[in-house]
């Protein structure tokens, strides 16, 4: 839950009054990034102190898909597979969200995940808030570094064994930006919640939001801060923003 007493001064910010136990840190701002994204904290009858975060502007993001339409969107076999797409960029930079496009038909409830050419599960979100078709996008809750030129793989369940696509839609390499799909069989498959291995050319519409690692703001600035004991059992949200004429 949102600690209601935070305070900031020119040094950082504090919570003041909290317990023991323990807690997350987050940062947010439209626009920026913050290493790391979270900062997880125990307390235990002492003040924690050098809760940093470094911030830096964030470079516009991008998507493998564009302009690209499913063929069919209303497909339907009755297995809820797990649907992906091999991607990778150019350009090092980090996985900021996982989209995909959902069927008219199809009920909601997806879970989007990243993970390595290796079959490690680098990343997975819960969609919330979900509309009745087309794009779906979900913030990862930290975002994935990925390095120049190595093949990854985004995927989201299906909803019912609903599903669009368009059969041979991968068949010819996808350039946008930096970001590039693997040429032929690329429309990946599996079994849900697994990285999803079987294959054709077929496009199921999975994708990510991009963007090359950003440049540290000129002013070096760094945010700090200090929690007193507490032991409220939720975790405590910092939303960092910026007063007005600030």
């Amino acid at each position: 839950m949102d600690w209601p007493n935070e305070q900031w001064t020119a040094a950082g910010y504090s919570f003041p009054g909290p317990l023991n136990g323990p807690y997350t840190i987050t940062a947010q701002k439209s626009g920026y990034f913050f290493t790391p994204g979270t900062r997880q904290v125990t307390l235990n009858g002492a003040n924690s102190t050098g809760q940093n975060f470094s911030i830096a502007s964030l470079p516009a993001s991008e998507t493998l898909f564009t302009t690209q339409t499913p063929a069919m969107t209303n497909l339907n076999d009755g297995v809820n597979y797990e649907l992906g797409t091999k991607f990778y960029s150019i350009a090092s930079g980090r996985v900021l969200a996982i989209r995909f496009w959902k069927s008219p038909n199809e009920i909601s409830g997806h879970v989007g995940r990243l993970w390595s050419a290796t079959r490690e599960l680098l990343a997975s979100v819960t969609f919330q808030g979900e509309t009745a078709s087309g794009w779906q996008e979900q913030i990862l809750p930290n975002s994935v570094v990925i390095p120049a030129y190595s093949q990854f793989v985004v995927s989201v369940n299906r909803g019912g064994g609903r599903y669009v696509g368009t059969p041979g839609g991968l068949a010819d390499q996808v350039v946008s930006g930096n970001l590039r799909s693997i040429t032929g069989i690329n429309g990946v498959y599996g079994s849900p919640g697994k990285r999803p291995w079987e294959g054709s050319s077929a496009n199921y519409f999975r994708d990510v939001k991009f963007a090359t690692n950003p440049a540290p703001l000129a002013s070096g600035r760094r945010i700090q801060g200090t929690i007193t004991p507490a032991e409220v059992p939720n975790a405590v949200t910092l939303d960092l923003s910026r007063a007005a004429g600030g």
